[in-house]
């Protein structure tokens, strides 16, 4: 998502805490983006955003509180 400087090499971690941090930021991002009114549009976007994981429909709305 965010691209390092070359001067850091870091490895790509599979941490799952790092990876929830992530689709964190994801979702504030998509937060800001949306207005009240897309609110439906904007959890279906999410949905999309971590069917990496193939997560079901009402798991990414309670994903910033709690864990992954």
């Amino acid at each position: 998502m965010t691209i390092l400087p070359v001067t850091i090499p870091k490895p790509p971690t599979n941490d799952p805490l790092t990876e929830r941090e992530i689709i964190e930021r994801r979702i504030a991002r998509e937060r800001r983006n949306a207005g009240r009114r897309r609110r439906i549009g904007l959890y279906r976007r999410l949905r999309r955003l971590i069917s990496g994981q193939r997560a079901r429909p009402r798991v990414e709305i309670h994903l910033p509180k709690g864990q992954c």
